[in-house]
């Protein structure tokens, strides 16, 4: 009976776990809870033209039962987020912002996407940074941590690998209204 769990459980990682070089551990940076305050080794997801920080955020959504994690970008004591539903919610707390120790900053860069097949090389050759997971009608999706420069200023958001609910690519917000891009935007990697 051990034997066929072992069995299962190992056929269970093998189809589910995601199609990453297996040196991507997570290192180097970490999640801590947001409680209304930076600190200095929070991680800059990006710096506007008027020298106004953007940080990295992920939230666990309450809206229903399905238990999963986004990537978004902070800039006060809220985010913003553009749910499957189509909905935008503001959320106030269930946040994490990320953090990277100042010595394994330079680890850490933006590497273009140009095209979906980028999105599908880099997701497979190099180590991009995981922003948040879901299960979806049996599937375990991840999402990754994204950024596009538009009109000045740099808007963070969720990189989704697979279709399900929402497509493939980029998923931002610019004030309050929802975008998407399959191309012409910048995936976060770290150094493996």
């Amino acid at each position: 009976m051990r034997a066929v769990v072992s069995i299962f459980v190992l056929l269970f990682t093998l189809t589910t776990a995601p199609m990453v070089p297996d040196k991507c551990k997570v290192k180097y940076h970490y999640w801590r809870p947001y409680i209304g305050e930076f600190s200095q080794d929070d991680f800059v997801g990006a710096t506007d033209t008027l020298g106004k920080h953007t940080y990295i955020a992920k939230i666990i959504p309450t809206t229903n039962s399905r238990s999963w994690t986004v990537s978004t970008q902070l800039n006060y004591d809220y985010v913003e987020y553009a749910w499957e539903d189509a909905e935008i919610r503001r959320i106030y707390r269930f946040m994490e912002i990320m953090v990277v120790l100042p010595q394994y900053l330079y680890r850490f860069f933006w590497t273009p996407i140009r095209s979906p097949k980028d999105l599908k090389h880099v997701l497979q050759n190099k180590c991009a940074v995981q922003g948040g997971v879901l299960k979806f009608q049996n599937k375990i999706i991840y999402s990754y941590i994204g950024r596009v420069y538009v009109n000045g200023s740099f808007h963070i958001g969720t990189v989704w690998e697979d279709s399900w609910a929402m497509s493939c690519g980029l998923h931002y917000l610019n004030g309050w209204k929802k975008f998407h891009r399959s191309k012409k935007y910048q995936i976060l990697v770290h150094e493996c």
